[in-house]
């Protein structure tokens, strides 16, 4: 919205917003130079697909590759005073995509997400559309061929 660019850097587990003018670093959240003060649980490593919201949350995959287990979050933040309002977690099981993968926010007032699972091997899913506000699976696609995956899955009107 203030017309800057927010930067994924998915070696250093952080998200980066520049300014826009001068290439000044405004913000730093999530990996060694985190200025809002991240919590161990919120910590996120090799994330993919990081995006703003229209009121501001962000909303990023992290391929959870410090953990072995993918997830999508959901980060309200205070930029000005770089705090972090809330942070929602959403996963489905113990999926894991080492690289790749993407998360799109479709339904706010139930929670739904479309989960791209990147590299995740082919009992995964290459993608899951997930209602979080009634636990459940809305679609999937499965892939029987290991050799194929997706890097980042969108749902358009």
């Amino acid at each position: 919205n203030d017309n800057n660019i927010i930067c994924s850097l998915r070696n250093l587990n952080a998200i980066v917003k520049l300014d826009r003018k001068t290439a000044e670093v405004i913000w730093i959240l999530g990996g060694k130079g985190d200025e809002f003060g991240i919590k161990e649980n919120q910590q996120f490593s090799r994330q993919h697909d990081a995006n703003f919201l229209e009121d501001g949350r962000i909303v990023l995959f992290d391929n959870g590759s410090e953990v072995g287990k993918s997830r999508v979050l959901e980060f309200t933040i205070d930029e000005e005073n770089k705090k972090i309002v809330n942070c929602e977690e959403f996963s489905v099981g113990n999926r894991f995509g080492m690289y790749m993968g993407s998360a799109q926010k479709i339904d706010d007032e139930n929670n739904v997400f479309l989960i791209g699972w990147g590299s995740a091997d082919t009992d995964t899913a290459i993608f899951t559309e997930y209602d979080f506000k009634n636990d459940k699976i809305l679609s999937e696609l499965h892939l029987l061929d290991d050799s194929l995956a997706s890097y980042r899955v969108t749902k358009t009107k």
